[in-house]
């Protein structure tokens, strides 16, 4: 047992370094010590009305995306104008996309945030959203299937109700508060999970299935070691999987 932890911390430590470089070089460019910053970069805010809207989609280098309900459907962009996202809509779909992130590290910091409101009442079949540094919320939406993803960076739901879900973070924290799903699926490298399901969803229904390499996992307020599986609707589904942190399900 002594020698899985010693292993299972010096996989932590690794893992832990090749994201820190990661990331650094992802943000780097060819000066001497890379990075995101910039002199003399504008910062401006931008907003569009949107209508009919039933699938997102985003891929974004150095953002922080939220997604919430609204009187009206829109979406604010706030950002410096290097790292601006190119924002496209084919019929139903909006797309985001942003260029990747290569700047000498001097001056103003680029930056950029976004903020979508969906009209009351409305469903969004899908929304694919990935980061690679930076934050993704969601508050107050119905969704059909969701698929979430950031490198560095937290993934909050609160009051959030959807069929099927996927979200991974390779650092970061993942939170579901009074959230409702059919099937979730989240995996982390670096990062602790916390799940509050509302009380209309019953878990004793669930095949639930959590483990974490390195951490604890509590369910339904008792604590379970390492891992904790049991069977339920195959319909119905939580899988948490996670190499270093915590994980709760209340």
């Amino acid at each position: 047992m002594a020698n899985r932890k010693i292993f299972l911390i010096v996989i932590f430590l690794i893992t832990l370094v090749c994201v820190i470089v990661g990331t650094a070089l992802h943000l780097a460019g060819n000066g001497p010590f890379g990075g995101i910053l910039r002199r003399g970069s504008t910062y401006a805010e931008e907003e569009q009305s949107l209508s009919g809207i039933e699938e997102i989609s985003a891929e974004l280098s150095v953002a922080d995306l939220r997604m919430e309900e609204g009187a009206e459907g829109k979406i604010l962009i706030a950002s410096t104008e290097r790292i601006k996202p190119e924002l496209s809509i084919d019929g139903s779909t909006l797309s985001l996309k942003q260029k990747d992130v290569h700047q000498p590290w001097f001056g103003e910091n680029e930056r950029c945030n976004i903020v979508i409101t969906v009209p009351r009442g409305t469903t969004i079949k899908s929304a694919e959203l990935a980061s690679d540094v930076g934050d993704i919320q969601m508050q107050n939406l119905s969704l059909g299937s969701v698929s979430l993803d950031t490198d560095v960076g937290d993934i909050e739901l609160s009051e959030v109700s959807f069929e099927s879900g996927r979200i991974a973070s390779d650092v970061g924290d993942v939170k579901l508060i009074g959230t409702a799903f059919e099937q979730c699926e989240i995996e982390i490298n670096i990062g602790d999970t916390d799940i509050e399901t509302p009380a209309e969803m019953n878990l004793s229904e669930y095949t639930v299935d959590l483990q974490t390499s390195i951490g604890e996992v509590r369910y339904l307020g008792q604590k379970e070691s390492h891992e904790f599986t049991k069977k339920g609707n195959p319909e119905k589904h939580l899988e948490i999987t996670g190499d270093v942190g915590d994980i709760r399900v209340e």
